[in-house]
């Protein structure tokens, strides 16, 4: 993709997932989401508008995440242990009761244990840190080649329909999708074996 221009980006580390994302002031952006269908955001990780974590305020965080993540998994420890008593029991969506697989319980509560725990060993080295400054390409939208996918005009590499009439060029030189690219090299392939 041809490179329109280059920016800088100040990056902490978020005290929740702890990947490395642009910050505002101290804040960490919003990140973790997907987004899906007409341009809808779906989810979002907790530690989205909080202080990093090179902050004091951000490692306060990450400690209260992972007391967090302690009383869940005790909660579910609780809830193993009553499923296998059969005090508690277990709904289908119905509404019916059904036998508990205890062991995705008990794992759900490893995972919440163990999760907690790379948060105190985070924390055990912790150390102040301002955000680092990332240089980015600025880079424009995909730029598709325009073909017949299933009898439909499109996009060659037939990704989402809301792109469909967008970015869409006949220029081979333009084209910039790496999906549309491949399948274009794939085609000039069959056809140099055809030609043979």
């Amino acid at each position: 993709m041809a490179n329109l221009e280059t920016r800088s980006q100040l990056r902490a580390i978020c005290p929740c997932c702890f990947g490395q994302w642009a910050v505002k002031g101290e804040w960490i952006v919003d990140h973790g989401y997907t987004i899906r269908g007409y341009g809808f955001r779906n989810g979002s990780c907790y530690g989205a508008g909080k202080a990093h974590f090179g902050t004091e305020a951000g490692r306060d965080i990450a400690a209260r995440i992972a007391v967090e993540l302690d009383t869940t998994a005790a909660g579910f420890e609780k809830r193993a242990v009553d499923v296998k008593a059969g005090t508690e029991p277990v709904y289908d969506r119905r509404g019916n009761v059904i036998a508990a697989p205890v062991y995705a319980i008990e794992a759900e509560a490893r995972s919440y244990r163990r999760s907690a725990a790379t948060i105190r060993e985070r924390l055990a080295t912790w150390k102040p840190a301002d955000p680092v400054e990332v240089k980015l390409e600025k880079t424009g939208p995909a730029v598709h080649f325009r073909a017949k996918v299933y009898g439909v005009l499109g996009k060659m590499c037939a990704g989402s329909a809301r792109e469909t009439f967008f970015h869409l060029t006949d220029d081979r030189s333009k084209v910039t999708c790496s999906r549309c690219l491949s399948r274009l090299a794939k085609r000039d392939a069959k056809t140099a074996e055809v030609v043979k």
